[in-house]
Parts: structure tokens; sequence; C-alpha cells
């Protein structure tokens, strides 16, 4: 992460960063997906689907369902049942998203999302994921 938001520093409308979480996210995904076509089709020689077909599009591909086409596999994008980190390893981790969060306190895309992965590590419980299961 650090070393694309360092190499685009200076040039930010040259990198588009979104949140894993939102793009599989079945309400925000589809629009997260369309503002990956619109950063996409600002490239020189891009040119991706038209608007009306980018829910389709994630539909088949982030979420592998099935749209008139035979799928041989569908996704493992589910994760673990229970949270397979201990009580270190996560402060660790929320250190590290903490000191990331100062590192780039001047680009507010990446405090946001920061901000959002430290709250959902807040919600984390020995043996538990955030949503209690």
């Amino acid at each position: 992460m650090e070393f694309w938001l360092r190499k685009y520093e200076q040039n930010r409308d040259k990198l588009l960063v979104v949140m894993y979480e939102d793009l599989t996210d079945d309400e925000k995904g589809p629009a997260v997906t369309a503002r990956i076509a619109e950063f996409l089709n600002s490239a020189e020689g891009v040119e991706t689907a038209p608007p009306e077909a980018i829910e389709c599009i994630w539909q088949k591909v982030v979420k592998y369902e099935d749209i008139g086409i035979k799928v041989q596999f569908g996704s493992q994008r589910k994760g673990p049942k229970g949270n397979p980190y201990t009580d270190i390893q996560l402060y660790a981790i929320q250190l590290m998203l903490q000191e990331q969060r100062i590192k780039f306190q001047n680009d507010p895309q990446m405090v946001e999302i920061l901000e959002k992965y430290i709250e959902m590590l807040a919600a984390f419980q020995p043996g538990q994921l955030p949503d209690g299961s």
C-alpha cells in the first residue's frame, strides 16, 4: 500500500484505492465497480463496458453469480468461521493501521479507509468475527 501511495503521491488521480469489503458488499459492490470502470476509462486506450452493464459484470466476476452462463466454480470469499488471531496479533495490526493513518493523514481517502479497518478490528473478539459469529 505504502509503495503505491508514495509512487502516486503527486499524481493521485492516477491511483484508485478501494476496500475489498466494499467491492464484495451486495449494496456497495456495483457502485465501487462503476468507480473502477470510470477510473479505467480515464486511461488512454482503455474502454470498459457501458455503465448499464457494470452491475451484471460485478455479479458475474465478484459474486460468481450465474448470469445465463454455466459457472464451474463458486466463491470462497466467505472467510473463516472464527478469528484465527491472538490478542497480541490483533494489537499489532491495530498499531500498524494507526501508524499508517498518521503517515497518510493528508490523504483523506486513505484516512477514511484506515479508520474503517480500525473500527472493524475493534469489533474482533478472540475466536469470533465482528458479526458475532
